[in-house]
């Protein structure tokens, strides 16, 4: 039994010494499906091609995924906990009860996305683009969304309690049983 065990833990770890290689030789990691629950915490994915990526409930937390390329990317139960998000395509992704507290999400792209309760509280996402995406049950308290494009996007049951939601744009979005309130800021569109 050990000797099994001892096998897989091998064999883990040479499957991920090879992703390593492939990675540091190319940008592009697209299509690429990992066992779920891998700790990648502290990577840089930055300006990579991840389109396609599956990694269900792995965890990035203070990973570096700066204008990283994720469209189409299955993320669902991940943990980015403190990653830097910024200007990256999340487009088409599926990330239903991901977890991006404190993520730093500015100028990134989230079209058509599902992050159905999905765990983003204090999450920076000024100036993202949430268009037509699936928020719905997402918990997004104490966010900053200062210009940040909602529309289309369906929030019923989301929680935006004491956030800044300043030139937001809701044009078109379903609120239904959506939580604004405790001192949060809407203005705009």
């Amino acid at each position: 039994f050990p000797v099994t065990i001892e096998l897989r833990i091998s064999y883990l770890c040479l499957c991920f010494a090879l992703l390593l290689q492939v990675f540091k030789r190319t940008n592009e990691m697209s299509s690429i499906s990992i066992n779920q629950c891998s700790d990648f915490s502290r990577f840089n994915f930055s300006n990579k091609d991840m389109s396609g990526f599956n990694a269900h409930m792995s965890v990035f937390e203070n990973a570096n995924f700066r204008n990283a390329t994720l469209t189409g990317a299955i993320l669902s139960g991940a943990t980015f906990t403190n990653a830097k998000m910024s200007y990256a395509n999340i487009d088409n992704a599926l990330l239903r009860s991901a977890k991006l507290n404190n993520a730093v999400m500015t100028n990134a792209k989230l079209t058509k996305s599902d992050l159905t309760k999905t765990y983003a509280r204090c999450v920076e996402l000024s100036r993202a683009d949430l268009t037509c995406a699936i928020l719905k049950n997402v918990d997004f308290k104490f966010g900053y969304f200062m210009d940040a494009n909602f529309s289309g996007a369906d929030l019923t049951d989301a929680d935006l309690s004491n956030t800044n939601l300043r030139n937001a744009n809701f044009t078109g979005a379903i609120l239904t049983r959506t939580k604004f309130n405790d001192g949060g800021i809407v203005t705009g569109k």
